[in-house]
């Protein structure tokens, strides 16, 4: 996977600019966007609503079926500390040769300009195991693989100050329950 440099384009991607992540005495992360405006300020980086990553892994599931890659981004509103996840344009040949583009050309919706590049999704390469810190895209985030020889297995990795650091999944995803899933107790007794 690859993260080109801009090429010449009249698009201009504020979000883009990414954030800068340290870690805390408290073991909270600061996150700070990397182009801050009296809107966006640093603040503590939320946990990221696992529900985000249902449609994404469905997708990456398909796509690793067929031989492919995908990469989605991961957005943080810092002006409310929401996570958002795009899905940018992007050519996957074969495990090989996978690019995205960053510029979202062609694209019909852009991430908003409070938005802020603070991570990736993704399937696990074959080389993550062997040298897991040259698989990590070279941005400070929060980056989240799929392990495909397990689909119910994440690896969770932080960068921060351009360092990659192994963490567990379950303290940066929150699990909540949405009305769906709570009229789907209703029929559930437990005992």
């Amino acid at each position: 996977m690859s993260f080109p440099g801009n090429p010449p384009t009249d698009r201009t991607i504020a979000a883009n600019a990414g954030v800068t992540i340290k870690r805390l005495a408290s073991g909270n992360l600061l996150v700070r966007p990397s182009k801050p405006t009296a809107q966006l300020q640093p603040r503590i980086l939320n946990a990221l609503p696992a529900v985000l990553l249902d449609r994404p892994t469905r997708l990456l599931r398909h796509f690793a079926s067929q031989q492919r890659w995908l990469t989605y981004l991961l957005y943080y509103d810092l002006r409310f500390g929401n996570w958002f996840i795009w899905l940018p344009p992007q050519r996957s040949i074969c495990t090989d040769e996978h690019i995205v583009d960053l510029n979202f050309c062609n694209a019909d919706q852009v991430p908003c300009d409070d938005f802020r590049l603070a991570g990736s999704f993704g399937l696990a390469g074959h080389r993550f195991d062997e040298d897991w810190p040259a698989s990590v895209p070279h941005f400070d985030g929060l980056h989240l693989f799929l392990q495909p020889a397990n689909w119910g297995t994440l690896t969770a990795v932080i960068v921060a100050g351009g360092e990659p650091m192994l963490i567990e999944p379950r303290g940066m995803l929150i699990d909540r329950l949405d009305d769906i899933d709570r009229t789907l107790l209703k029929n559930v007794k437990t005992v």
